[in-house]
């Protein structure tokens, strides 16, 4: 038997611990962690939440969004991908896990490829920074 995500492997099904993801052919874990302990749980907000201003700060200082274009990208920022609207909810390194309105599950976007941003001025597509070897070296 083929396997499907439906199936999981060898035609067995995964057990309710395991994501089984289109792209790829063999389930990966969900984890989720339990805190018995208020400090701990405390510890882990405050490293997601230290983790998330330097990816965004990354973001700001990588793509010049703000200086560029006059956008400010933000948790909680409004975002049109695609033409599809959602709410940026995390980050993941230099890309954005956007809340799609009516998904489930966050999806984990570039912040400049295919994005628009929602501003006080309306909504404002993110270009990509210019690349100054585009145009190869200069001449010497």
């Amino acid at each position: 038997m083929n396997p499907t995500p439906a199936n999981g492997p060898a035609g067995r099904t995964p057990p309710a611990a395991f994501v089984l993801f289109p792209f790829r052919s063999h389930p990966v874990k969900e984890t989720r962690m339990t805190y018995d302990d208020p400090e701990d749980r405390a510890e882990a907000e405050a490293q997601t939440r230290q983790r998330q201003a330097a990816d965004l700060e990354h973001i700001a200082a990588y793509y010049r969004l703000e200086r560029r274009l006059g956008i400010t990208v933000a948790l909680g920022g409004r975002v049109r991908h695609d033409g599809r609207e959602g709410v940026i909810v995390d980050t993941a390194g230099q890309r954005l896990k956007v809340m799609f309105y009516g998904d489930q599950q966050a999806s984990i976007c570039h912040a400049t490829s295919q994005m628009e941003y929602e501003t006080a001025t309306g909504w404002i597509t993110a270009t990509p920074v210019p690349d100054p070897w585009a145009a190869g070296p200069a001449a010497a």
